[in-house]
């Protein structure tokens, strides 16, 4: 089912960069501008960070830091897809 949607994001004009690590993110207008370590850019207009537990940490390369909300972290379980 997810290589469904993965397939289905991607004809919809979708890019994803799996197996990296994201370098930098830099907003110039309405235009984000994403490097990630394998040396793939991509330009886009509209970007959802899906960082995971690291979002917080994403959302401060191109948000004012009072705008993103401090993450705590609950007892629960937390997991790392490797």
């Amino acid at each position: 089912m997810v290589t469904a949607l993965l397939a289905e994001a991607e004809e919809h004009g979708a890019d994803f960069s799996f197996g990296s690590d994201l370098e930098s993110v830099s907003r110039d207008g309405g235009v984000f501008t994403l490097a990630f370590s394998d040396g793939f850019r991509m330009t886009c207009d509209k970007l959802v960070n899906a960082a995971g537990l690291h979002a917080g940490q994403v959302a401060e390369t191109f948000v004012p830091k009072n705008l993103v909300p401090c993450f705590r972290f609950c007892k629960g379980n937390y997991f790392r897809c490797t």
